[in-house]
């Protein structure tokens, strides 16, 4: 009786540390949006696959300093800093291979966005204001605005409104991403990582983002 008491107890240690040296194979972004895949495709090597789990366009890039381009042939592998994907479809996307798994999880890095990488603004498309009535709110800051809007943020409008103000949608489409858990706000960058948000996808593949709210 010691003797099987004591081989059980072998098999369940050993078991368990099988589980916690296992290879992932898997991981998954910004609420299981997309995820990577890694298969092994030889015998050193593992395809690096991307597929999207929500029926949202993604743009992405991915970072690693352990990925590779997939071979064709015998020839030598070839280091690859970063690759771009857009997820249109629902089907995985090869983006390379890796010969470390856990280097590869370790090292990797990845920057998206919801939309397409291709849209074209419609142009002929009427925006209605976000505050209603329109007439009672003033325009603080327009397009190419000194104070902060450049680059990405060139075509931004801010109005001057009361807290409390309701914020409609000045476009219809999808909400594809929020954050309403921000409770500090200000004149200065240094808060920008607390607004709020409703960011809203349009059916010409653009995006309108709703920013300085209070819920």
């Amino acid at each position: 009786m010691r003797r099987l008491a004591c081989l059980l107890t072998f098999f369940a240690i050993s078991f368990s540390f099988s589980l916690s040296v296992a290879a992932k194979t898997s991981g998954c972004f910004d609420n299981k949006r997309f995820c990577f895949e890694l298969t092994p495709s030889s015998s050193s090597l593992y395809l690096v696959t991307v597929q999207r789990k929500v029926a949202l366009p993604v743009a992405l890039t991915l970072y690693s300093d352990t990925l590779f381009q997939i071979p064709t042939g015998k020839d030598a592998l070839q280091s690859k800093a970063h690759v771009n994907a857009f997820l249109s479809t629902d089907e995985a996307i090869p983006l390379g291979v890796v010969k470390d798994t856990h280097a590869f999880w370790q090292s990797m890095r990845v920057k998206w966005t919801v939309g397409r990488i291709d849209a074209t603004h419609d142009n002929a498309y009427t925006y209605l204001s976000p505050l209603q009535p329109a007439g009672e709110y003033r325009i603080v800051q327009g397009f190419n605005g000194s104070y902060s809007h450049s680059g990405a943020s060139r075509y931004a409008l801010d109005f001057a409104a009361p807290v409390g103000t309701p914020v409609l949608a000045a476009r219809d489409g999808v909400v594809i991403d929020t954050k309403d858990d921000g409770n500090q706000g200000g004149p200065s960058t240094r808060f920008a990582k607390h607004a709020n948000y409703v960011v809203i996808l349009h059916s010409d593949g653009t995006t309108g983002e709703y920013y300085h709210l209070k819920y």
